[in-house]
């Protein structure tokens, strides 16, 4: 084999592995801008306990956190008519390379943005009333360290709003 052959080679392969690396799963990074008026209410905030009696929440069952978040999710959107018009399908998720576990749930009418904001107060509310055993680390306006428990995310994924358990943003993919 020359060496024009062998560099070739080697060309090859590198941009194999780079379109490899390209396709990992990965979550979408939030963007600058406004939410809607509702998707900035306090009431997560101010009166979590209030939110989960309108949503029709309860407590989260399972024998282990991912079982409790699944159960969490299935509730809350599937509790009252909007939130059912807005997400449907809860799903178990698991990242093939991370291993990092969470749910996947499906949306419509409203925006990428507004979405996972309303999901993410959700989440933030079953932290704060001892519904959902996990942490919601938020920032901005309302920002702090909610709840009690292992630290959860609420990011877009593919399209979908995807909810995990890891302790930074933008870790689904990794280890």
């Amino acid at each position: 084999m020359s060496y024009s052959d062998e560099q070739f080679l080697y060309e090859q392969i590198v941009r194999i592995l780079q379109e490899q690396e390209e396709e990992v799963e990965q979550t979408g990074k939030r963007r600058r801008g406004r939410y809607k008026a509702a998707a900035e209410s306090p009431l997560a905030i101010d009166n979590p306990t209030e939110l989960m009696r309108r949503l029709k929440v309860g407590k989260a069952s399972g024998k282990d956190d991912i079982t409790k978040l699944f159960s969490f999710v299935q509730q809350a959107v599937s509790g009252v008519e909007a939130m059912s018009d807005v997400y449907s399908n809860p799903v178990g998720k698991k990242h093939p390379n991370s291993g990092r576990q969470g749910v996947r749930v499906t949306y419509k009418i409203l925006d990428e943005r507004n979405a996972r904001r309303f999901m993410e107060w959700t989440i933030l509310a079953g932290t704060k009333s001892g519904l959902l055993p996990a942490v919601l680390e938020l920032t901005g306006k309302h920002g702090g360290t909610y709840g009690k428990g292992e630290p959860i995310q609420v990011e877009s994924l593919g399209g979908d709003i995807l909810v995990y358990f890891a302790p930074k943003r933008n870790t689904w993919h990794q280890k």
